[in-house]
């Protein structure tokens, strides 16, 4: 899919492409603001659109407060998809804004933009957009700087993260940091769920268990959850972490594969316009560390959000593409 909509890409025309780009910003924008609405308001417009219409409304109570057929409350979390898709377009949608929109509303739009993001960001419960938001933020400021630099050590880091991710799950479990009260429950749990599946990967070190098989393999497993663990000792539906997961599932072969096709991608962003780099890079690495901590690798609307990160990225360099040739003429 990928592939094809780069070749319609390369088919538009100048204007067809800042259209389009202009429009995926104002969609961006869009989304973010409603992200933050529903967060501040504790899901108004989700809460009505269940109440009214009966069959919206979820068939049990987990992810919401329900008195008879009234909706009274939904779990914030429930949005946490939302904001992993707002987090990815960021990049992007900042690019088109610094480089399609003209001065002087420029830098408001750039400003407004990554401010409603961020607050979205911050109001969700969704801690891995959180933390990809700090994350892309620095890769962006230190590639603005050194743009070469920056986008070959992200291709490095990507590589060693499949080197390291075993040894680091097994030794931040043997450091106890699962029992650390200094901790949020979250990444404790996460601590005993690394590194159970750390240890389970190397019961099958070459090709690992099968493509999506961690699920089908924790329910045919008995769960041990030991006193003061906050997590069963299992490896759950799935490893919370596209390395871990691609070495449990995938094994040594699917590593090597995996790091050599994000490295590829990565270095690729060399033949991006140059004043795209910076935002191309900060869009790798949100979705890396996204990735490191969050969803299962094999989720459709996740593995769909991260093609259309690229196509994202495509289409805004294409939209710059007379502005760098100006510049390189001009140089």
């Amino acid at each position: 899919v990928t592939i094809a909509a780069s070749t319609a890409i390369a088919a538009l025309d100048q204007r067809q492409l800042r259209v389009a780009a202009l429009w995926f910003a104002v969609g961006t924008a869009v989304g973010a603001l409603y992200l933050v609405l529903e967060l501040f308001t504790n899901a108004a417009l989700t809460r009505a659109a269940m109440n009214s219409m009966g069959f919206l409304q979820p068939e049990n109570s987990k992810h919401a407060v329900i008195a008879g057929d009234y909706v009274k409350r939904v779990s914030l979390s429930e949005f946490n998809q939302n904001a992993t898709i707002v987090m990815l377009a960021l990049w992007p949608a900042l690019s088109v804004c610094a480089l399609v929109v003209k001065r002087p509303r420029r830098a408001l739009y750039l400003t407004l933009l990554f401010v409603v993001v961020a607050l979205a960001m911050l109001l969700s419960q969704s801690q891995s957009s959180q933390m990809a938001l700090i994350a892309s933020l620095a890769v962006f400021v230190f590639a603005w700087k050194w743009r070469k630099a920056a986008i070959r050590l992200l291709a490095v880091l990507w590589c060693l993260a499949f080197v390291l991710v075993l040894p680091l799950d097994i030794l931040a479990y043997k450091s106890e940091l699962h029992m650390a009260s200094w901790l949020p429950s979250s990444a404790r749990a996460r601590v005993i769920l690394w590194e159970y599946t750390a240890q389970r990967s190397l019961n099958r070190p070459w090709f690992g268990v099968g493509v999506d098989s961690t699920r089908t393999l924790k329910l045919q497993g008995t769960l041990e959850q030991p006193e003061g663990f906050v997590f069963p000792r299992s490896t759950g539906s799935h490893a919370h972490n596209l390395f871990l997961q691609t070495w449990y599932e995938l094994g040594l072969v699917g590593a090597i594969l995996m790091a050599f096709a994000g490295a590829a991608v990565a270095l690729r962003m060399l033949r991006l316009p140059t004043r795209i780099q910076p935002f191309a890079a900060a869009a790798f690495a949100t979705f890396a560390s996204i990735g490191a901590f969050a969803w299962s690798i094999w989720q459709t609307w996740f593995m769909c959000a991260i093609a259309l990160l690229v196509i994202y990225v495509q289409v805004t360099a294409g939209a710059s593409r007379d502005d760098g040739s100006r510049q390189a003429r001009g140089s």
